[in-house]
């Protein structure tokens, strides 16, 4: 079973997007999160959503011209 908040080490690790890109996501609002005391927390049906779309980069992944960042 799955947590319901990732840290943003088990997010990168699920994702393979470093931990500072998540961080920099996170404070943009791109990926959802929570904060708990200082850290960073983020709903894992967010990444359940992002596993659901396949053959296409996750909207945070990819830049203005449909490249990967």
């Amino acid at each position: 079973m799955q947590p319901k908040l990732l840290t943003v080490k088990q997010f990168g690790d699920q994702t393979g997007v470093s931990e500072t890109t998540i961080y920099r996501k996170t404070l943009r609002g791109d990926i959802p999160s929570v904060r708990i005391g200082r850290g960073v927390r983020i709903p894992s049906w967010y990444l359940d959503r992002l596993a659901g779309e396949p053959g296409q980069l996750p909207g945070f992944l990819a830049d203005g011209n449909g490249g990967a960042l």
